[in-house]
């Protein structure tokens, strides 16, 4: 298993490669046009949870980049991205009308998201900022800050997976997913999580 301390080897002169600058300007652009193009998008009952996470990821990927707080940083967006292609697939099939192709995916992503945001997240990522880096460094602001923030992505973790367990109790229950604006393959609400 990786030694999750390795974050802080050498910290503040850790080496930004190449490749982890474009995966970085790559998620910031990502998240910068999502805010931009917010207003145009379907209303959705966790809008405002949808904004406050994008406004967060931002501040976040910015921060963590001018701090150079990379490792972390990339840490928690490669654990972020691993549900989030399986999501992605659910919608298509949705939209194509493949209802039990959509909800197969759906599973995944779900069994996915709740482990690694509810389990490796705050293990792997809280811990280390909260008590690894106390054991090298003394807190200053940037610790308040970027902790603060993690924590808010913790909080819209939790809110979204019980989101996601009362669509899976429903799925169980009922045999499909709950639906949203009355379509034939019912998980049109598979909200952005």
């Amino acid at each position: 298993m990786w030694d999750s301390r390795e974050c802080w080897t050498g910290y503040p002169q850790q080496p930004l490669e190449p490749s982890i600058y474009v995966y970085y300007i790559t998620q910031l652009s990502f998240y910068i046009s999502l805010v931009i193009t917010l207003p145009f998008d379907v209303k959705r009952k966790d809008q405002k949870m949808q904004i406050i996470h994008h406004v967060t990821t931002i501040f976040l990927i910015s921060f963590s980049y001018c701090a150079n707080y990379i490792r972390i940083g990339t840490l928690v967006m490669i654990i972020h991205k691993a549900s989030d292609c399986f999501l992605q697939l659910a919608k298509m099939f949705h939209y194509l009308k493949r209802c039990k192709i959509c909800d197969t995916f759906f599973i995944v992503f779900s069994v996915i998201f709740l482990f690694s945001r509810l389990v490796i997240f705050p293990n792997k990522v809280l811990y280390n900022t909260y008590y690894y880096s106390m054991e090298l460094y003394q807190p200053f602001l940037g610790y308040y800050l970027m902790n603060g923030s993690l924590m808010i992505l913790q909080l819209l973790h939790i809110y979204w997976s019980y989101l996601i367990i009362c669509m899976l109790c429903r799925f169980f229950v009922c045999g499909t997913m709950p639906p949203a604006g009355g379509d034939s393959c019912d998980s049109s609400n598979l909200s952005r999580a």
